[in-house]
């Protein structure tokens, strides 16, 4: 189920928006909804490591393969619900999984510590990977006339999924703290000299770089090979010449902060690290602007081209408004028939409107010919969707108040 909605915290939302019947999560629904996207994540790697734990060879000598999942998210076109999802794949990806320490236990001689090699080389270190985000109409809210007395009923379900991909495609900036300082006039020379500019100033902390003249001033001096630019470059600058391929440095002639390129590969960072508030801020609070974007961009690969209530899948869409109990659980059973049946004979990376397999070929990511994947499957709905998710999985009427951003876990018998 989603995290806690903004207008269970404000009272008055309703009248600020023309959509009442859409709240997002306040700020501590998500936060709600990555921790719980970080406990889906552990479980998965328990599993994991209890499945690779027996691996090896089997009886007839071939190696077993090692298991790994792949998660595909399907959410309900409801903003609250999107939101969720996201802080849920966000969470996933800032899970990290215990490190071994019986190997780091035993003492090391400092000659083993010297001569030990990585073990990943560098720009092959493995990077989190992306979930598969998916919008289904079946998986809206329940549409009891009860429910929208005092404000607007929802739009077609059409509607509902269209506007749910416009907003999964909006970009924001993520709102930074930026503290103003006096500026003030430097008290002694960048390079400990006599010669220092008077009257300079510095407008932001990034403009000082005493921890980088010390580090310069400290550093020996590499010698390389002609065929390397970074020993062009010092020995033109040793001649008198000056080298139209090296950047301006901001030591000289006041020049301000300027990025330095590197050529080094980048290396990808091997979990997931969202913003942080740097100011107080309540869990009845909106989220801040740009955080959802940001752990979009980042955790989530957004199938836009889905839409099950058509061909191939029909699942059937939202249902319309006046919609009674005993509908909705119909709608929702139909559904989830729909996704064992789709997932039992397609790929997660398989749909019928990409009949050239060019998001395969987009979004394709390496993995090891040893590793088996296990599909994950992650329902994002309500609470009364929540109650027919579980009756159609376990075949029994259910009528329970289901916590927000809990979770409910099965397990396909094989």
């Amino acid at each position: 189920r989603h995290g806690m909605r903004l207008d269970a915290a404000d009272q008055a939302w309703h009248l600020s928006t023309p959509t009442p019947y859409d709240p997002p999560l306040t700020y501590g629904g998500w936060n709600q909804c990555r921790a719980l996207g970080m406990r889906i994540a552990s479980l998965l790697d328990a599993r994991e490591q209890e499945s690779n734990a027996g691996s090896g060879h089997s009886d007839n000598g071939t190696k077993r393969k090692k298991k790994k999942h792949k998660v595909v998210i399907h959410t309900s076109p409801f903003l609250r619900c999107l939101q969720t999802s996201v802080a849920i794949s966000a969470g996933m990806a800032q899970f990290e999984a215990p490190k071994d320490r019986t190997s780091s236990s035993r003492p090391r001689t400092p000659s083993q510590m010297h001569s030990a090699s990585p073990k990943l080389p560098l720009g092959s270190q493995k990077r989190y990977r992306k979930t598969k985000l998916r919008v289904d109409a079946f998986l809206g809210e329940w549409l009891n006339p009860q429910y929208f007395d005092h404000i607007t009923p929802p739009p077609p379900s059409s509607m509902m999924v269209a506007t749910a991909k416009a907003e999964l495609l909006q970009t924001e900036e993520v709102d930074t703290f930026t503290p103003t300082t006096t500026q003030r006039t430097s008290g002694g020379s960048l390079w400990n000299g006599a010669n220092n500019r008077a009257g300079s100033s510095r407008e932001s902390p990034l403009d000082d770089w005493s921890h980088v003249t010390n580090a310069l001033l400290h550093a020996p001096i590499a010698r390389r090979d002609r065929s390397n630019s970074a020993s062009s470059v010092g020995s033109n600058e040793s001649s008198g010449r000056k080298s139209p391929f090296r950047p301006k440095s901001p030591f000289r002639h006041g020049h301000g902060f300027q990025p330095l390129t590197s050529t080094m590969p980048k290396v990808e960072a091997s979990t997931y690290y969202p913003p942080q508030p740097h100011y107080a801020i309540s869990n009845s609070d909106t989220i801040p602007r740009g955080y959802i974007s940001h752990a979009r961009v980042n955790t989530v690969n957004v199938d836009y081209h889905w839409d099950s209530s058509r061909h191939l899948q029909e699942w059937g869409d939202g249902g319309q408004f006046g919609e009674e109990w005993s509908s909705m659980h119909r709608r929702f059973r139909r559904g989830l028939n729909g996704v064992m049946e789709w997932y039992s004979q397609h790929g997660s990376e398989e749909r019928g409107e990409d009949a050239l397999g060019l998001e395969q070929v987009m979004t394709h990511e390496s993995t090891d010919d040893d590793d088996q994947e296990d599909l994950v499957v992650i329902m994002v709905t309500h609470g009364a969707g929540c109650n027919a998710l579980i009756g159609a999985l376990t075949n029994q009427p259910v009528l329970m108040d289901v916590g927000m951003a809990s979770l409910t876990m099965a397990v396909r018998k094989e």
